[in-house]
This record gives structure tokens, C-alpha cells and sequence, in this order.
């Protein structure tokens, strides 16, 4: 898969360069975003609650992320998959 993402990522740029063309995608790998992307826009719940580059985009948020599960019951050890 990452060999596939590379083809496309280097199709995108050359697209884009070659026809001076504005491409809007769509994505949440962050790296994919950062390695093809001048601009980046961030909508959430339909609010547009950033746009601008990436530099700027990691001033305001941070490098980091925190996902916070609530769960209904907890699980057993043997069932949380980490990598």
C-alpha cells in the first residue's frame, strides 16, 4: 500500500505543477496531507476551523493527539490490540 501511496502522491504533484491546478482531497493521514499539500483546510461538523500550512496547523494543535475511548464495560487484556 505505501508503494501505491508514493505513486500517487508523486501524480498528484505533477499534476498540479503541470496544469496549475487546484486539487481538493480528502484525508486523515496526516502524512500523505503534509507530503503532497501547500494549503490545508480543516473542517469540522462543518465549520472550516483551519486553513492555512502545515507549519501553522501544527503551531495551533501540536505535533501530539490524544483519542479518549468511553467505553460501556471494560475489556479484558487479551482483547486490546496494540501495535
Amino acid at each position: 500500500m505505501y508503494y501505491l501511496s508514493k505513486i500517487l502522491d508523486t501524480f498528484l504533484k505533477s499534476y498540479r505543477t503541470q496544469n496549475h491546478s487546484i486539487l481538493i482531497l480528502t484525508s486523515h493521514d496526516m502524512d500523505d496531507v503534509e507530503e503532497i499539500s501547500e494549503r490545508i483546510i480543516i473542517i469540522n461538523q462543518g465549520q472550516k476551523i483551519f486553513d492555512g500550512k502545515m507549519d501553522k496547523l501544527l503551531e495551533k494543535f501540536g505535533k501530539k493527539r490524544q483519542v479518549t475511548f468511553i467505553l460501556s464495560k471494560p475489556l479484558k487484556n487479551e482483547k486490546i490490540i496494540t501495535k
